[in-house]
């Protein structure tokens, strides 16, 4: 895969957390991430998508205001949809409001350590990619999932590998970090799926573009744990059949 030539990326971040019904601990997740982006010595500004949850969260907004009073500046901010959940269509949406060209999204959850954001911007900073994802099935991954889970995923990757010869190991962990000006044409390729059918294979629709743009990605070995708070359902995310059967149509 090639990479387009450009110079490196400053050590800026956009960085999204999508959120759906948000749970009690949104206030320490905030946190957290707040403070392990502290440690970027650099710039920053993270935005939360609430794609169409049932109820306001008063702790998403009670963080929100502490977070930006300790900054002493808006530095965090929360976009809200009234439609959905769309588990990517809204969050994809939102990439046009970065204030910085280095953009990343975690799922809120956390199954993926925060900590692996700061070493998705070094990777993709000193490595001339253009799209650094999280792993859990390269070498130096460390993971803690159901083995229904890990069955499921592998199937899951395999096929996509030989039904799109795709090369990537992992299409599904919810780490992935990018050159806005090279990776938001793609995502406009893939328009906005009002249907909703896409689901959770937006991620892999965007790599498998991605790689058929010829643009660069690195896999990063992460640690994952399973989450409890996972909005992952299989009976709803087969809908993403007719996407998978769509997109191989479309790309021959």
């Amino acid at each position: 895969m090639q990479s387009s030539s450009r110079e490196k990326p400053e050590n800026k971040i956009s960085l999204f957390v999508p959120v759906y019904n948000p749970s009690g601990s949104i206030e320490e997740d905030i946190d957290r991430c707040y403070d392990t982006l502290l440690r970027l010595n650099g710039e920053f500004e993270i935005i939360i998508v609430d794609d169409n949850s049932n109820v306001k969260s008063p702790a998403l907004e009670k963080a929100v205001s502490r977070i930006n009073k300790r900054a002493g500046k808006q530095i965090l901010r929360c976009i809200f949809y009234n439609i959905g959940p769309s588990r990517r269509e809204n969050l994809a949406q939102s990439f046009s409001s970065a204030k910085f060209k280095t953009v990343g999204f975690i799922d809120s959850d956390f199954s993926c350590d925060i900590s692996f954001v700061l070493k998705a911007i070094n990777v993709l900073r000193e490595e001339s990619a253009d799209i650094v994802i999280g792993s859990r099935y390269i070498k130096g991954s460390k993971v803690k999932s159901r083995i229904a889970r890990r069955v499921l995923s592998f199937f899951y990757n395999s096929a996509l590998r030989i039904i799109f010869k795709s090369k990537i190991k992992d299409h599904q962990c919810g780490l992935k970090v990018f050159r806005l000006d090279a990776v938001m044409p793609i995502i406009g390729q893939m328009g906005y799926d009002k249907e909703f059918i896409r689901g959770w294979f937006w991620d892999a629709e965007l790599l498998i573009r991605v790689q058929r743009a010829g643009l660069r990605i690195i896999e990063m070995p992460v640690e994952w744990s399973y989450a409890d708070s996972s909005t992952f359902r299989i009976t709803r995310e087969t809908r993403c059949l007719r996407a998978i059967i769509k997109l191989r149509r479309a790309l021959g």
